[in-house]
C-alpha cells in the first residue's frame, strides 16, 4: 500500500489492454496562442465524472479522486494511478488546424518530490496518432493540498508552418475522497441511491399543444437519494430521507417549431418515498423547478468547447462536458456538448414548478381529460387550457413524419421497437388530422398515465456485496404551471399536463 510521503513510481511499460474510454485534454491556452494546441494533446483514460479545469492561461488540471474510476488501481490506497498517452495532430479543436506531420515531439512526466523525469511513449510524427498508455502514479501528499504530477509536451511542425510550436503542460492532481453524501444507515442497508440518466430511453412531453412533446433528456444528470431503515434480514425497502444534492444535470436544449429554449432544472432537497434494494422498486415524491430561457436556434444552450463555455453566464470560463445531445432542428452544428458549468445568460423568462407525485418504477398518477390541469392559485394565468391542438380531429392515431422519424427500443420492453421522434423521445399518440403532431388523448374524457420498469440491483440478494447496480425506468405524470412569458405559454400550452419516462442507471451504496 502507498503511504503518505512515500516515493512515486511512473511505469513506462505499455499497457496491455486498451481502457474502455479516454478523454482528450488539450494542453495549452485558447485564443491566438491556442492555434497550435492540436499539434500535441494528452489522452487520459477513464475520467468519468473527474474534473478538468483550466487556469487563466488555459492550461488544464485533471483532478482524480483516490479510488474513483480514473484511479486505475481502484482502491483507497493514498495514490491515484492515471493512464495517459500523448497524441499528435488531433482534428476538431477550435481555431487549430494540424499539419500533415510534425518535425518532432517530446513528452515527459514528472511528479513533485520525485527526482528526474520519465519520457512518455510518443507516436509516429505522420498524421494523427497516439502513443501507448503509460501509468502515472501521483500520491495524495502530506497536506490537504493535492499532490501533482505534470506532463509536458513540446511539438514542432515543419518550417513554414504557422504557428510552428506547441508547448503544453497538463497537471495531474490526486485528491482525497469527499465525505459521504449521506449519513450511515443505522439498519445496515444501503445509505445512498444514485440515479444517473442513461444515454437513451427517455421521453418528455410538455403542455397541451403537442409542440413540446417527444423530447429526450440529456444523459448523466443525477439524483442522489439518502436512504435509511432497510436491512438484509427483515426489510429491504428503504425510506428515502431527501436528496443529497439538488442540481440535476446539464441544461436541456428544446427546439420545436423554430422556438428555441434552454431549460435549467433543479430539485427541492425534501424528496421522500421508498426504494427497495432487492427488487429495484422506486417511488418518489419530489418537487422541481424548471427555469426557461429564450435563446437562439444556432446556440439553444451554451456549449462546452475545448474546456470553455462558448456563451452564457460563464462564457470563456472553464467547463467539463456532462452530456452530448443532438438538437435535430438546430441550425449549424446540431451536436451540443453540454455542461452544468455553462448556464444561459441573464434571467429566465419564466419558471415552471413541478410536483412529481410520484416519480416511480411502477404506474404513475393518472390525469383525466378533457382539462386535467387548471391554473393553480397564485401562478400566472398562461393561455386558456385545452385538451389538445388537433382541431376537430381526434387524438390517438399512430404518428408519421418527424414524429416517427426512426424506430427506437421501447424502454419498457427493449426487444420491441416504438416510434422515435426526431427530437429523440418516443411518440405515443398523434392527431388524426395531422399525424405529425403529437397530442395527449384526453379530449373526450380520456386519461394520461405512464408505466415505469424496475431494475433488480446486481449482484442480487442474498449476495450482500456493495455497490449494487441496475437499470430501470421511472415514470411520472404531472401538471405544469404557466410561466410569466406568454410566448412560452402559447408555444407549449401552459398550464397543461406533462409526462415523462426516464431511464436511469442505478447505484446502491453503503458507507463502509
Amino acid at each position: 500500500m502507498w503511504l503518505v510521503g512515500t516515493w512515486v513510481m511512473l511505469l513506462i511499460s505499455p499497457v496491455g489492454t486498451e481502457p474502455a474510454g479516454a478523454t482528450l485534454v488539450p494542453g495549452g491556452p485558447t485564443g491566438k496562442r491556442g492555434a497550435s494546441d492540436c499539434y500535441a494533446t494528452l489522452e487520459v483514460a477513464d475520467l468519468g465524472d473527474s474534473s478538468v479545469t483550466l487556469d487563466k492561461n488555459g492550461s488544464p488540471t485533471v483532478t482524480c479522486e483516490d479510488g474513483e474510476t480514473c484511479d486505475q488501481d481502484g482502491t483507497l490506497d493514498g495514490t491515484c494511478d492515471f493512464l495517459a498517452r500523448p497524441c499528435t495532430n488531433k482534428r476538431g479543436l477550435e481555431s487549430c488546424s494540424p499539419p500533415e506531420r510534425l518535425r518532432e515531439l517530446r513528452a515527459k512526466a514528472k511528479v513533485k518530490g520525485v527526482k528526474g523525469s520519465i519520457p512518455l511513449t510518443v507516436p509516429g510524427l505522420e498524421g494523427s496518432a497516439c502513443g501507448s498508455f503509460v501509468h502515472v502514479e501521483v500520491p495524495l501528499g502530506e497536506s490537504a493540498k493535492p499532490s501533482r504530477g505534470n506532463v509536458k509536451m513540446h511539438a514542432k511542425a515543419p518550417k513554414g508552418t504557422v504557428p510552428r510550436v506547441d508547448k503544453d503542460s497538463v497537471r495531474l492532481a490526486c485528491t482525497t475522497p469527499a465525505p459521504p453524501l449521506c449519513p450511515e444507515n443505522p439498519a445496515g442497508g444501503p445509505s445512498l441511491l444514485r440515479l444517473t440518466v442513461a444515454e437513451s430511453g427517455h421521453d418528455l412531453d410538455l403542455g397541451w399543444t403537442g409542440i413540446d412533446h417527444n423530447f429526450s433528456v440529456p444523459p448523466n444528470g443525477t439524483l442522489e437519494l439518502c436512504l435509511s431503515g432497510c436491512d438484509f434480514e427483515t426489510d429491504t425497502q428503504c425510506t428515502v430521507e431527501g436528496l443529497a444534492r439538488p442540481s440535476f444535470g446539464a441544461p436541456t436544449p428544446l427546439l420545436a417549431s423554430n422556438i428555441p429554449s434552454c431549460i435549467v432544472s433543479r430539485f427541492d432537497d425534501t424528496a421522500s418515498g421508498s426504494a427497495d434494494f432487492a427488487t429495484g422498486d422506486i417511488t418518489l415524491d419530489a418537487s422541481a423547478v424548471w427555469d426557461v430561457y429564450f435563446t437562439d436556434r444556432s446556440e439553444v444552450c451554451p456549449r462546452c468547447v475545448n474546456g470553455r463555455c462558448s456563451s452564457g453566464e460563464n462564457e470563456g470560463n472553464g467547463c467539463t462536458i456532462d452530456a452530448t445531445v443532438l438538437v435535430a432542428e438546430g441550425i449549424g452544428d446540431k451536436t451540443y456538448a453540454l455542461s452544468e458549468d455553462c448556464p444561459p445568460l441573464g434571467n429566465p423568462v419564466g419558471s415552471i414548478a413541478i410536483d412529481f407525485q410520484p416519480l416511480t418504477s411502477g404506474t404513475s398518477a393518472t390525469l383525466t381529460g378533457p382539462i386535467p390541469c387548471e391554473r393553480p392559485p397564485g401562478t400566472p394565468p398562461g393561455v386558456p387550457a385545452d385538451a389538445d391542438d388537433c382541431g376537430s380531429s381526434e387524438c390517438g392515431t399512430e404518428c408519421t413524419g418527424n414524429a416517427c422519424a426512426t424506430r427506437l427500443p421501447d424502454p419498457l420492453n427493449p426487444s420491441e421497437l416504438v416510434c422515435g421522434d426526431n427530437k429523440g423521445g418516443i411518440a405515443q399518440n398523434c392527431c388524426a388530422g395531422d399525424t405529425t403532431r403529437p397530442c395527449f388523448p384526453i379530449a373526450d374524457g380520456g386519461s394520461i398515465t405512464r408505466t415505469g420498469r424496475p431494475g433488480v440491483p446486481m449482484p442480487a440478494l442474498p449476495d450482500t456485496t456493495f455497490p449494487k447496480a441496475g437499470q430501470g425506468v421511472l415514470a411520472a405524470i404531472f401538471c405544469l404551471s404557466a410561466t410569466g412569458n406568454d410566448g412560452v405559454n402559447s408555444t407549449a400550452g401552459y398550464p397543461g399536463p406533462g409526462a415523462m419516462l426516464l431511464t436511469t442507471n442505478q447505484s446502491w451504496l453503503r458507507n463502509e
